[in-house]
């Protein structure tokens, strides 16, 4: 179990077309692998850039979005990844107010995402 405290944030990237589905829908069930493993996948701060560089490699027109821990305490998990590592991972559907978008992930002009995380902020 990894310790967390109730106000922290983790964060979840999707393609910005499931995000924009999710909004007109009120809820939000992940993208196509979060369907297919059966939860959401989420990260913590310091595991975007790795989650980023392992599944997003190349892609664009992601958007990054955060969620309370406390928020998903019922149905969130932290569980081992098959890359190693333990991860958060939310066995439901979300509803759009749970997640708050913080902006669109842009790839930079050397080929690696440009996060919208501000450096030193949790």
């Amino acid at each position: 179990m990894v310790e967390t405290s109730e106000s922290e944030l983790i964060y979840h990237i999707a393609l910005a077309v499931d995000w924009a589905r999710a909004r007109e829908l009120g809820s939000y069930t992940g993208g196509v692998s979060c369907r297919a493993d059966g939860f959401i996948h989420f990260s913590t701060r310091e595991q975007v850039a790795v989650t980023l560089a392992q599944f997003f490699q190349g892609r664009d027109v992601l958007v990054l979005l955060a969620a309370k821990v406390a928020d998903l305490r019922d149905c969130l998990r932290w569980e081992e990844a098959p890359s190693g590592g333990i991860y958060p991972h939310y066995h439901g559907i979300l509803g759009v107010a749970q997640l708050q978008l913080l902006g669109p992930i842009m790839l930079g002009s050397d080929g690696h995402h440009v996060s919208p995380l501000p450096e030193g902020c949790p």
